[in-house]
């Protein structure tokens, strides 16, 4: 956008006119993404090649070229690279109040990616959650999955149904990011766009993603998998993908929902009798585990607490695995790489980057990362999961309703029951705060 930016610009002062590129559907909206796509850690949901911090120089332009106080609101503080756009754009738009908050609840269908969160303060006593979630890499009116290498997205991964959550101060379920670009193959998908080098690597495959593993096989990189029905309204917000063609079943075959409803985070995912081999459920995370007993499981980051528990089957348990180790991979001709030199005697060999989070400006520099992940016991139809940030309460007595009740409109609502409240550290909860606690899940008539 950055460079969209600067050629419409550049247009309209030359020209006068851009073309119509100023008017294309959904152009001036840019900053919304920028908006909602990052949670109240202040990263972004970093699927595929993407970072998890936003270069959003370019908003100046939108924020002064469309009128909007939220853009320019959102360069508060900007110190990057671009900051001479900002001063070309001059902050006129700062000064204007806006008109109430933005939707906690926003859906990208073009990309078919969803965002919710129940507050937009990222401050730790009002206890923001954040989850972001999204399905596949092919975006077609038809709903066709694409041969074509024109239609491949370069820097997508095989993350169908893949996603983050944050609490108030970090984020709990992380995607791992791009890996190496020198690692030989690593933008070459295949000529079936499924069966290059590039999905060798750990970071690249499902396997390195929040998503369902069916069977120990990759997903269909550019697989259709689109949004079937979603709401983003009041205090339960939800979405529901039909992830089938990632995994090269029928439609309907396989399905994820993902929902927030108050503070709570559920993932649930249901599957046809049509769907065979062994389905493992991960999420990966860079907290320290502190207890994994059956279908609850426990996490911790300083002060910070973190739970996850099963809801259904009953009789399911977490496991707590590491990834495998990085591999290295020879180099074919060193002239391609970006920067790089190889010593006489060394031998040009790549490694994958570390299983680690990346940390102050450093690539997989920082904790280590470890995956939460459920086998599904044999014949199991449904899996529902619910996490909660910010919490070290694991009684979390929640209904399960299936993910056609959700498209039926009819998913859960929010009622008052007695139970302990919820435990934030190290903040002591306000009385309405309190209040709040005592709510829960319960499935609607």
């Amino acid at each position: 956008m950055r460079y969209a930016a600067l050629m419409v610009a550049a247009l309209e002062s030359t020209f006068g006119q851009s073309f119509g590129f100023a008017s294309r559907p959904g152009f001036a909206q840019t900053g919304d993404f920028a908006l909602h796509a990052a949670g109240p850690s202040g990263a972004a949901f970093n699927f595929g090649d993407s970072e998890p911090r936003f270069d959003i120089s370019s908003l100046a332009w939108f924020a002064h070229r469309y009128k909007r106080p939220i853009d320019a609101r959102l360069l508060d503080g900007y110190d990057g690279w671009y900051l001479p756009f900002t001063v070309i754009w001059a902050g006129r738009m700062r000064g204007e109040r806006l008109t109430g908050e933005p939707p906690t609840g926003k859906v990208f269908r073009s990309a078919d990616l969803a965002c919710f969160r129940n507050s937009w303060s990222t401050k730790p006593r009002v206890r923001p959650v954040y989850v972001a979630i999204k399905g596949g890499n092919f975006f077609s009116a038809e709903g066709r999955t694409s041969g074509r290498s024109e239609d491949v997205i370069l820097h997508a991964q095989a993350d169908a149904g893949s996603f983050i959550v944050d609490g108030a101060k970090q984020r709990w379920i992380i995607d791992l990011g791009s890996d190496d670009y020198d690692l030989p193959g690593y933008f070459d998908h295949g000529v079936d766009c499924q069966s290059g080098p590039r999905w060798r690597y750990y970071r690249t495959q499902t396997a390195g993603h929040n998503t369902l593993v069916i069977g120990g096989r990759n997903q269909v990189p550019n697989a259709y998998a689109p949004i079937i029905g979603y709401c983003v309204d009041g205090d339960c917000k939800w979405v529901v993908f039909d992830l089938s063609a990632a995994y090269g079943k029928p439609a309907g075959s396989i399905r994820r929902g993902a929902a927030l409803i108050g503070r709570q985070v559920v993932i649930q995912d249901e599957i046809g009798p049509e769907v065979s081999g062994t389905v493992v459920w991960t999420a990966h995370t860079s907290a320290e585990p502190t207890s994994v007993a059956g279908p609850v499981a426990r996490f911790r980051s300083r002060e910070d607490r973190f739970v996850a528990r099963i809801l259904e089957p009953a009789a399911t348990s977490f496991e707590i695995t590491s990834p495998p180790e990085p591999k290295s991979f020879p180099i074919a001709d060193i002239r391609h790489l970006h920067g790089r030199s190889c010593l006489p005697g060394e031998g040009a060999w790549m490694s994958e980057l570390p299983r680690r989070t990346d940390h102050d400006g450093k690539r997989a520099g920082g904790a280590l990362i470890r995956r939460l992940q459920i086998v599904w016991p044999k014949g199991t139809r449904r899996v529902c999961v619910a996490l909660l940030p910010d919490c070290d309460d694991g009684e979390m007595p929640l209904p399960v309703t299936p993910l056609s009740e959700w498209l039926a409109k009819r998913p859960v609502r929010l009622a008052r029951y007695p139970r302990l409240e919820y435990r934030a550290n190290p903040v002591r909860a306000t009385q309405p705060e309190r209040a709040w606690a005592r709510r829960d899940l319960v499935a609607l008539p």
